[in-house]
């Protein structure tokens, strides 16, 4: 019974606790789709166009990070071709790049593949609005890497207690007033 009740305890806490930072997936439909863009399902796809030395975005001109975001999250794909000086990139108001994905790849045969998730540090922006961008910049006379970005996702704190909180924060307490009462008795 006592197993019973820790158990339960510990995944009530433990569902409480994972409440307190909340990750919603950004709204993409409110970007703009530059040519060699495109969008479908929440996974952003670039594609090299016919045009060497270029550069095409899918951005928000006027991106409003809530007051609460902390960060940015993504997961992206990218592959650079045989003889390509291509990249990602993910970008702040154009200036700030806070990632680069891809390079110069060597090779005539194979092709250069990255590949992963990233986090991009959202407190510096609260509260204000900016141009965010994710970007395929092509440096050279090749047509032919491509990459994807999806999973685009804000993560927020609650810098008000909620009710999940209290409940948290007291059945801890509780169980360590449980314990320590149990100790104190068994050596009376």
């Amino acid at each position: 019974m006592k197993r019973i009740l820790i158990c339960f305890l510990t995944c009530i806490t433990f569902l409480l606790w994972a409440n307190i930072l909340l990750a919603t997936p950004v709204d993409l439909s409110t970007f703009v789709a530059e040519t060699g863009v495109v969008e479908s399902s929440g996974v952003v796809t670039f594609t090299e166009a016919d045009t060497s030395f270029s550069a095409f975005y899918f951005y928000h001109p006027a991106f409003y990070v809530e007051p609460s975001a902390t960060k940015l999250t993504f997961d992206y794909s990218f592959t650079v071709c045989p003889e390509n000086d291509d990249w990602l990139v993910a970008v702040i108001n154009f200036t700030d790049y806070k990632k680069e994905f891809g390079g110069y790849n060597s090779s005539t045969t194979d092709d250069l593949i990255f590949s992963g998730s990233w986090t991009i540090d959202m407190t510096p922006y609260q509260g204000s609005v900016i141009d965010l961008a994710f970007g395929f910049e092509a440096n050279d006379w090749g047509y032919d890497s491509y990459g994807t970005i999806s999973n685009i996702n804000i993560q927020t704190s609650s810098s008000v207690p909620e009710p999940g909180t209290m409940i948290f924060l007291g059945t801890g307490l509780a169980g360590l007033f449980c314990i320590g009462r149990r100790k104190f008795l068994k050596n009376l």
